[in-house]
């Protein structure tokens, strides 16, 4: 038998090529189980009031459906599986972890579905769903819990695509406007699906017309202005906040850098982390640690984002190229690029690259990873010792993408495992090195956190790393240290309420009792602004016995 009807032999069984990704995923994702709860999946999951009770059912839908530090957000359905996980898990991170595989598993399945019914080619479709199931990009989707949610979504519209593309008749039509509608109001960031579909037919299925083409898109995109109208009317906002220090120009200019930087890792996953560098002092989430002088500087002329258009126009360039010779391959480009729109903050977000972002664009890089070395594969004008090459080249990235995974996924195995992973990958980021130190902080370890927190200062000073710098020189009793570092983090944010009741506390131990009431007195007033009415009463508790101090 020749090499190539063997290897078509192996995979023309569609259930054992499913059979047997599921089980790689599953190997590959058997770490995440012993991994707890990090990052937003606190105020998602442990101190979220909301979800802990089925009966708020109807606020879910309202405009505080979000936790607080998530607001502009309007994702209603996220909220009500929250819940559902809750009511069954409760604060045990196993459950969890196993719906988010589970997840993952479907979006695997359907994945492979929507590339056999592209390609029509068992082994790209194979190849296709394998590489989708282990790429270490998708670990943030899945591994971190809050973001299984969304990738949640993200799976609604790989079904509801899948049905739309299928087409066999009414139930097919009826069962993708319904995934379709749950992607949406599940990740908002599934958006675009209109777009993604419309995509499809003019591609697939011009020859049924413009008018066929419209009526058939036409119920996903009143979805999608469904829900741009909902969250308008609830949110009274359809943005998340405004452009980088105001500016639509220099935003872009981030934007463009983090684009390129998508396409990069999707090529070559080494450097993986949850706040990324896009360039010298611009990271991929919260401004406040952005490099002012640099970001004011940007250019559209400076050579990293001139190099970052030179990439995204010759794959443009190459899809356009590819349109009629090879629709599939110039199809995957461009899904690639509509997928991730949402994403690029065109309508104000504050988040400007994220790994769990990748997760539908993924869907294209995959299919053309598949069709390509199928391609290649089952070329019988090339020689048989180059294809046998080709497999082991193919073999040994499958290898690298599993082990690479299986080394991310142990990353979210806690605070300090992410914080660690996080300063390794950008040891000059001050966010990075401000966290781990917070995290040394937490778990005793003053001296390690002193060490990261005088590093992020000097990198940039910011209220938060004098904050917990604070707090280490707290416990080698060294209150004068404490007080100053505690007017540094004042003097940057003088709305720190924190700040402001630690500074109270220092100075009443340093016998400042005039300026230690003004500070309470401001702690006070901040918590109850903040909605901490528990804090508030703490402190009003130690005022109240603070003023009968003679």
């Amino acid at each position: 038998m020749k090499d190539n009807n063997l290897i078509q032999e192996i995979t023309k069984n569609t259930r054992a090529s499913l059979f047997v990704i599921c089980i790689l995923t599953c190997l590959v994702y058997a770490n995440t189980f012993v991994n707890g709860f990090v990052l937003q999946d606190k105020s998602f999951i442990v101190d979220w009031p909301l979800i802990k009770d089925l009966n708020n059912l109807f606020q879910f839908f309202g405009p505080n459906n979000q936790p607080e530090a998530e607001t502009g957000i309007y994702s209603p359905l996220k909220t009500l599986f929250c819940a559902f996980n809750y009511h069954f898990f409760k604060e045990n991170p196993l459950g969890y972890h196993a719906i988010a595989l589970l997840v993952h598993l479907v979006g695997v399945i359907f994945v492979f579905r929507i590339c056999l019914l592209l390609s029509v080619n068992n082994l790209a479709a194979f190849l296709s769903g394998l590489i989708f199931a282990l790429h270490p990009v998708n670990s943030e989707a899945i591994t971190f819990l809050t973001a299984s949610i969304d990738s949640s979504g993200v799976v609604f519209l790989f079904i509801s695509f899948y049905f739309f593309i299928k087409d066999g008749g009414i139930k097919d039509r009826i069962l993708s406007v319904v995934f379709a509608f749950l992607a949406v109001f599940t990740n908002e960031l599934t958006i675009t699906l209109a777009l993604l579909f419309m995509l499809h037919e003019i591609y697939f299925r011009r020859e049924r017309g413009i008018k066929k083409l419209f009526l058939r898109v036409a119920p996903f995109f009143l979805i999608a202005g469904i829900y741009i109208l909902s969250k308008y009317l609830v949110l009274g906002s359809a943005a998340r906040g405004g452009y980088l220090l105001g500016s639509f120009y220099l935003t872009i200019i981030v934007l463009i850098k983090a684009f390129a930087k998508y396409i990069i890792l999707l090529l070559f996953p080494f450097n993986l982390a949850v706040n990324h560098s896009l360039s010298p002092g611009i990271y991929s989430a919260d401004w406040k640690y952005f490099d002012r002088y640099a970001f004011l500087s940007q250019s559209i002329l400076e050579s990293q984002v001139i190099a970052s258009i030179l990439i995204i126009f010759v794959l443009f360039y190459y899809s356009a190229r590819l349109a009629r010779k090879n629709k599939i391959i110039s199809f995957s480009i461009y899904f690639f690029f509509v997928s991730l729109l949402p994403a690029l903050n065109i309508i104000s977000s504050e988040c400007y690259f994220a790994e769990r972002y990748l997760y539908l664009a993924n869907l294209g890089f995959s299919l053309a990873f598949g069709v390509v070395a199928a391609s290649l594969l089952l070329n019988n004008q090339i020689v048989k010792e180059r294809r046998r090459y080709i497999a082991y080249i193919v073999f040994i990235l499958f290898c690298f993408y599993a082990f690479r995974s299986v080394l991310r996924n142990s990353d979210w195995q806690n605070e300090l495992t992410l914080a660690r992973a996080e300063q390794r990958a950008y040891p000059e980021n001050p966010q990075a090195n401000k966290n781990l130190g917070a995290v040394f902080l937490v778990t005793g370890m003053t001296g390690e956190a002193r060490r990261y927190l005088e590093k992020s200062i000097s990198l940039k000073p910011s209220a938060e790393a004098y904050y917990f710098l604070s707090q280490a020189n707290y416990e080698l009793k060294n209150p004068q240290s404490e007080m100053e570092l505690l007017k540094k983090a004042l003097s940057l944010d003088p709305l720190f309420s924190e700040a402001h009741y630690n500074l109270a506390t220092a100075l009443m131990n340093l016998g400042e009792k005039e300026e230690a009431r003004e500070h309470l007195s401001r702690a006070i007033s901040l918590f109850l602004s903040e909605g901490k009415y528990d804090a508030a009463q703490v402190a009003q508790q130690l005022f109240d016995k603070f003023l009968n101090i003679p």
